[in-house]
């Protein structure tokens, strides 16, 4: 594994949205988090402001209330990243919530998962109707002042 970070701009909440990262084998029908033949590990947002911990593991679940994550003019922007533990000892994936309302904040979740040594670990995304993301690079933030 090597050490990575995905952006993700949420557009719209209005029904339930999971991101994280699965093994590439994980077939597009398929949702983050459930029971599967496929490791995958994440977060499940919902549209009144909570965010709990999921994986098809079936480990025990963390969540946490925020305040409605998408007001008026609001932008958000979720941020994961992926960081190897020494020794092929597993990873720490970890997701912070970068929003802006009039200026930029950080907003650290303290919500995260430690995954077993495995590769081909790639970021996956499962949204229901009224849910929508997309997907950012680091440089769009090289005009914006961040």
């Amino acid at each position: 594994l090597t050490r990575s970070r995905w952006m993700l701009e949420v557009l719209s909440l209005n029904s339930l949205l999971s991101v994280g990262v699965s093994h590439e084998t994980m077939k597009s029908n398929a949702l983050l988090g459930s029971s599967s033949s496929c490791d995958s590990w994440g977060w499940e947002f919902s549209p009144k402001g909570w965010v709990e911990s999921i994986s098809s593991q079936q480990l025990k679940s963390h969540s946490r209330r925020l305040q409605p994550l998408l007001g008026h003019g609001q932008r958000m922007i979720l941020v994961f990243h992926l960081l190897p533990r020494g020794n092929g000892a597993g990873a720490l994936l970890e997701l912070s919530v970068l929003s802006f309302n009039g200026s930029w904040h950080w907003l650290d979740l303290g919500l995260t998962h430690e995954l077993p040594a495995l590769t081909d670990l790639r970021p996956a995304v499962s949204v229901d109707l009224g849910a929508a993301v997309r997907v950012l690079s680091s440089e769009v933030f090289l005009d914006s002042g961040c």
